[in-house]
């Protein structure tokens, strides 16, 4: 389990560093940057697991990332 991030320079994201637990809930106004959160660390994962052309696929928006 992941139990501590750190996300710069991605998408909306300019630095943010986050201890996590088994069970987390991220909210705030519309247009914060909650998406890219999950975002980050959904491309972490697929990396890890060696997954990154599935998961550029099922994004189908490399461009942005």
């Amino acid at each position: 389990m992941i139990q501590y991030i750190r996300i710069q320079n991605f998408r909306s994201v300019k630095d943010i560093a986050l201890e996590l637990g088994p069970l987390n809930i991220v909210f705030g106004p519309n247009g914060c940057g909650k998406s890219n959160i999950y975002n980050a660390i959904h491309l972490l994962t697929a990396a890890a697991e060696g997954r990154l052309s599935g998961f550029y696929q099922r994004r189908g928006r490399s461009g942005e990332l």
